[in-house]
């Protein structure tokens, strides 16, 4: 225990001054105020042991301290459109064991999204823009009770990608995904069996140039003005499409405006319309 033995305190009038000396422990302070005052001296005496369970239980502290404010812990921060309300920003809907989101959240790339449920609902960042995220999930599903398809649109101020998104549905549901996304560096884009994802706000990479997409599984949907320069590798995917662009012009597909075919699976593409 950090248990310091001490003896009896002296006091004794004085004007103008409070003296407090703590021998022993290499902390000494002196406090001047007020009218008359009183001089109190307290000796404390530490042993070698409870000196050393002191050092501990500082450095404990102090780690504790050091922690206190930033990110609880990095995670799954999940939105259940099934028991959360069906609209609504990422601060209150987006939970860790309960804990709501918050803005030093919202800026770790180790913690990941997970959009879940069978309600349609609109989910809206509201966090400083530019917050880095880790992967993003959505295994949202219909609900054959109601009838809904229990689709997410996810929107707001934009984020910096630094994993993958991934789509595990299997019901022949579409989520949408109308903020603008930086990519760092080759994200996948993965759609499960029958499950659309569609991209309706601009993807970039800062001009990095490091930003480049692959697209597996089902179908997605690219309707941004993209200024990606990476390209488009496509395995078993079908990609829509609505405009080409001239090589260095934002496009459907990025400033390259190259698609490779990869695996087995090959590439579908799907022209909704044409701008140049």
């Amino acid at each position: 225990m950090c248990s310091p033995k001490t003896t009896q305190p002296e006091k004794s009038s004085s004007a103008g001054s409070v003296l407090l000396n703590l021998f022993h422990a290499a902390v000494h302070a002196s406090v001047v105020s007020g009218r008359g005052s009183v001089t109190y001296r307290k000796r404390v005496g530490f042993t070698h042991h409870s000196l050393r369970s002191c050092a501990l239980l500082a450095a404990s502290l102090g780690l504790l301290l050091g922690l206190s404010g930033q990110l609880q812990a990095a995670g799954n921060f999940t939105w259940n459109s099934t028991t959360s309300n069906t609209s609504g920003n990422w601060s209150t809907s987006l939970l860790n064991a309960g804990v709501s989101m918050t803005q030093a959240d919202a800026s770790t790339a180790t913690n990941n999204l997970i959009f879940t449920g069978n309600n349609s609902i609109t989910a809206t960042n509201t966090f400083t823009p530019g917050a880095s995220i880790g992967n993003i999930t959505f295994s949202n599903t219909g609900n054959a009770t109601t009838g809904t398809l229990g689709n997410f649109t996810v929107g707001g101020n934009s984020i910096i990608l630094l994993g993958n998104i991934t789509s595990t549905a299997a019901t022949a549901i579409g989520d949408t995904i109308s903020l603008n996304i930086s990519l760092n560096g080759t994200r996948t884009i993965t759609a499960g069996s029958g499950h659309k994802l569609t991209f309706n706000g601009t993807l970039s990479d800062n001009g990095s140039n490091v930003g480049a997409i692959i697209a597996t599984g089902s179908n997605m949907e690219f309707y941004g003005n993209n200024t990606f320069s990476g390209g488009v590798t496509v395995n078993g995917a079908t990609v829509y499409l609505n405009r080409f662009g001239i090589t260095g012009n934002a496009s459907s597909l990025g400033t390259s405006g190259n698609v490779t075919s990869s695996g087995t699976g090959g590439a579908t593409l799907r022209l909704v319309s044409t701008t140049d």
